[in-house]
């Protein structure tokens, strides 16, 4: 069989067909352009000019405690008061927690002045949560979810993970649904510090109320 030509001559009708060269080509400005728009896609997601979460919730944070998943001590969201929380619900079956846990474990460790609490749900073993905490190189301390009554009955989460910001005096400012960046986990933690704009009033509804979603 004689090998193809990279540009055979003109059809019967007149017509020149593709060569191979020209849809090598084609194929390699796809798959540039294609990388262009991913690797832009990346940036305004790591980009908190572009990526900032609102942070105008007046909701109190509601009562969250349980037991520390890694000692069985008792842990509870009240323990922060009067410093900023990152509040992070976590499973160790969600791929998206797993992809997430090392901007948080990076947050943590250079942001001592903003507490990171997790809370693990659990419809895996307690085991298997304590597994993923430890792979995860986490020194944070998480609150064990014992019958996932935090994640369903009170935050109403539909999906994990889901991450909530509130400042220190334990209002709700805002809700990182799916996953969280270093760059956002920055800014937030710069933004928690300032004041609501003085037009926000904060509810007066009681701190065990449940947060809306």
């Amino acid at each position: 069989m004689t090998p193809m030509a990279d540009d055979d001559g003109p059809t019967t009708d007149g017509a020149r067909p593709v060569s191979r060269r020209a849809v090598l080509i084609g194929v390699i400005i796809a798959a540039l352009i294609g990388s262009a728009l991913t690797l832009g896609i990346i940036r305004m997601r790591d980009d908190p000019a572009v990526a900032s979460v609102p942070l105008d919730g007046t909701t109190p944070a509601p009562a969250i405690a349980g037991t520390n998943l890694m000692t069985g001590a008792p842990l509870s969201l009240g323990d922060y008061r009067g410093k900023p929380v990152v509040l992070n619900v976590w499973a160790d079956w969600c791929d998206v927690c797993r992809r997430e846990a090392p901007a948080l474990r990076e947050f943590a460790a250079s942001n001592p002045d903003v507490a990171v609490l997790g809370v693990s749900t659990n419809n895996g073993s307690h085991s298997s949560a304590q597994r993923f905490n430890r792979d995860m190189g986490w020194t944070f301390p998480s609150i064990f979810d014992t019958g996932d009554r935090i994640a369903f009955d009170v935050l109403r989460l539909s999906a994990l993970p889901a991450t909530y910001y509130i400042d220190a005096d334990g209002i709700v400012r805002g809700k990182a649904p799916g996953e969280v960046t270093v760059a956002e986990l920055e800014d937030v933690a710069r933004r928690l510090k300032e004041p609501l704009p003085s037009k926000h009033t904060v509810s007066t509804g009681h701190p065990g109320n449940r947060v809306q979603p």
